[in-house]
């Protein structure tokens, strides 16, 4: 897969996230940065930051929203992040993993959402 075209999935993929957040869904990240990133690439809505938060925080805010979408980096601490909201929040809300898609868009060049800044694309 060459530049472009990674580039290109790389924003169909934002703008499925635009689409599911126009339609409720929560986007959820580990950190502040990695909402920055998302937001730069041209997420709308505000992702929430866990690395701010407790999970009965992430609960709350929760409400009103359809489903939550973890954006979480694709290492140990990710996978290990992902299994804890999903065994908190799954009985009372939809929980879809993108996290290996940043992975899989970049070849295995980005593990980490934040690297997204420093692999090139938002120069």
């Amino acid at each position: 897969m060459k530049y472009d075209e990674s580039l290109a999935k790389l924003m169909e993929m934002i703008a499925t996230l635009n689409s599911e957040v126009e339609d409720g869904a929560l986007v959820v990240v580990e950190g502040k940065r990695d909402s920055e990133v998302l937001k730069m690439l041209g997420l709308k809505g505000e992702p929430f930051p866990l690395c701010q938060s407790s999970m009965e925080r992430l609960m709350s805010r929760c409400v009103g929203h359809s489903r939550v979408i973890l954006m979480l980096d694709a290492d140990r601490e990710g996978e290990r992040i992902a299994k804890r909201v999903r065994r908190a929040l799954e009985k009372h809300i939809r929980v879809e993993d993108y996290s290996k898609r940043i992975l899989h868009i970049t070849k295995g060049q980005v593990r980490h959402v934040e690297e997204l800044k420093s692999f090139g694309w938002l120069r």
